[in-house]
């Protein structure tokens, strides 16, 4: 999944996915760092203990690059290990503002436009892209 396709979002929206990666956040084996992003405001960001203050850096990179190019940074990530190059090689992205690695997905509305993202650091780069989805799946459900 590379985006998170969705017919509207509230701030209500946000809370309630925000409260499914923290449920799922309480089982994994190491901490994580998330946050629920819309409409140009942070709606959602918890940090469980025992992580870095960086991690916060990572969000906002991971962020930025999954809605500049409105596909998942694991999809970004793939692409660039294929194409043997970086963002800032090929798109002049600097380092310390965008990065390619797994961990975040553009909400998407369907009617058009990304309007945020949903994004999980401090597990491996796919593990962290699949809290992403998992906890979509099951908050779309509900």
């Amino acid at each position: 999944m590379n985006q998170l396709r969705i017919t509207e979002f509230t701030a209500q929206d946000a809370w309630k996915l925000g409260q499914e990666i923290y449920q799922l956040g309480l089982t994994l084996p190491k901490p994580i760092a998330f946050e629920v992003y819309a409409y140009g405001q942070i709606l959602f960001r918890y940090s469980f203990g025992g992580l870095s203050p960086d991690k916060e850096l990572w969000i906002e990179r991971k962020r930025k690059t999954a809605m500049h190019f409105a596909t998942s940074t694991l999809a970004m990530e793939e692409k660039m290990t294929k194409e043997e190059t970086s963002l800032k090689k090929k798109y002049g992205l600097a380092n310390e503002a965008y990065v390619a690695v797994g961990g975040s997905i553009p909400l998407v509305l369907e009617s058009g436009g990304v309007i945020g993202a949903v994004t999980v650091t401090g597990l491996k780069p796919d593990e962290d892209h699949q809290v992403v989805v998992g906890t979509f799946v099951d908050y779309d459900r509900k």
